[in-house]
């Protein structure tokens, strides 16, 4: 990683965390959604469909197609840029094979099968994040920094783990293997938990993190909204490396991406994307 190698300003902003699949970046904005080239920034194409909800991941991929949240829920051809509205509402977004799942600031996390019809509830004012979920369990984090793990077929809930320095984790947390990583939110700690029992495997004081972290096979990266990109040791938390926002002329950092190249940042002062490698 040697710095910003493309950056794209749009005209309807960006308004949440981008996604990247099938070799675009997708930058959803306030009323359209983008596609763009990842190595290039270039533009695919632009859909009527948008998000209004900050720093939460709000679009996701399945097979051909992609999914938003915002106030409603949408479908879009990943080729084309077509959309088909869904039944079903939410502010946030994650998939697994059969399932969306969505939060709302004040109503909580909803399961709808993939046409829009719902599964299950929980009625929360205090789940502001978007969910996780990997081999069926879901995984949220609530305003005050409690984690929870869910059943993702019934909404059961198997264990919750509230996190000192932890809170107002508005951008969901990143789930890979056996860990969960739990963002600080508008806190000072930023903490890796055992999947399985919610128990502290590490923690890092990060600062403010209002972005979800990015996971590698043995590293973990956090977007320090006001300081910049830090890389930990996956195992240990132990930090690698730092790109500071003064250095390479960030933005405010709202959030990251994966690439083949290296990470995407969204700088949610300026609603631009940047290329670090």
């Amino acid at each position: 990683m040697d710095g910003p190698m493309w950056s794209q300003g749009l005209e309807d902003g960006i308004t949440a965390v981008p996604l990247l699949a099938c070799k675009a970046v997708f930058a959803p904005g306030m009323n359209q959604l983008a596609a763009l080239d990842q190595t290039s920034g270039d533009r695919y194409w632009r859909a009527n469909a948008g998000s209004h909800h900050r720093n939460d991941a709000t679009v996701a991929t399945l097979d051909d197609t992609v999914y938003v949240a915002g106030g409603g829920l949408a479908a879009i051809d990943i080729h084309t840029g077509t959309v088909q509205e869904h039944e079903g509402v939410g502010e946030t977004l994650a998939l697994d094979d059969d399932s969306i799942y969505t939060t709302r600031s004040d109503a909580g996390i909803f399961a709808y099968d993939l046409n829009g019809e719902e599964r299950w509830h929980i009625s929360s004012k205090e789940v502001r994040g978007s969910a996780s979920v990997l081999d069926g369990t879901v995984w949220i984090a609530d305003y005050h920094g409690t984690v929870y793990a869910l059943d993702a077929r019934t909404g059961e809930v198997y264990w919750s783990h509230s996190l000192p320095g932890v809170n107002k984790v508005d951008a969901g947390l990143a789930v890979a293997g056996d860990e969960v990583f739990v963002p600080a939110g508008t806190g000072t700690t930023s903490v890796a938990l055992d999947a399985t029992t919610g128990e502290i495997r590490w923690d890092v004081d990060t600062g403010i993190v209002t972005g979800r972290p990015v996971v590698s096979d043995d590293w973990v990266a956090f977007g320090r909204t006001n300081d910049g990109v830090s890389v930990y040791d996956r195992s240990t938390g132990e930090e690698r490396t730092t790109w500071s926002r003064a250095e390479y002329h960030f933005g405010t950092i709202g959030g990251l991406v994966p690439v083949e190249e290296g990470v995407v940042i969204w700088e949610r002062s300026s609603s631009g994307l940047s290329l670090l490698r």
